[in-house]
């Protein structure tokens, strides 16, 4: 009798209403203790509301200042081009001046080929022994962009 509620509710949110039941059944044990377990359950399902809204909050500022560095490096790129563009003659100052009087071509002796040595054979690598590899978890994040890209790398 408890769930039949749930086949009330309209079935465009349904599927989230029963994504966050199933969340906050992960943590079971913690309002288990409670005095109110249906508060307590709430409580447990707005905590992981607020750290979903908060990854999403840090991965779209992440992306911002990404942008906002690749606006810059465009803008610098597109002043430079414009900079080279007005330093460069106009082709019709290039017609306007004389043509050249065209010389024959002085005959050229060909050049002498040299044999080439072979290059001497590579060593062939051995095998390493496989690297162990060290926990990634830093003791305190230093810059904001380094926690962005750690909260990142488990999406």
């Amino acid at each position: 009798m408890t769930r039949d509620w749930r086949k009330y509710v309209d079935p465009l949110i349904r599927e989230h209403l029963e994504a966050q039941i199933k969340n906050t059944l992960t943590h079971q044990k913690a309002y288990e203790a409670a005095d109110n377990k249906g508060n307590a359950q709430l409580w447990v399902a707005l905590a992981n509301l607020s750290k979903q809204l908060f990854n999403t909050t840090m991965k779209l500022n992440y992306m911002e200042d990404v942008l906002k560095d690749l606006v810059k490096k465009l803008d610098t790129s597109s002043s430079k081009k414009e900079e080279v563009a007005f330093m460069e003659t106009p082709s019709a100052v290039v017609a306007e001046q004389p043509l050249e009087k065209k010389t024959t071509p002085q005959k050229t002796t060909p050049k002498k080929t040299v044999a080439k040595k072979p290059a001497p054979k590579k060593k062939v690598a051995q095998k390493k022994p496989p690297v162990k590899k060290t926990s990634r978890r830093k003791t305190a994040p230093k810059k904001r962009s380094s926690r962005v890209k750690k909260s990142l790398r488990r999406f």
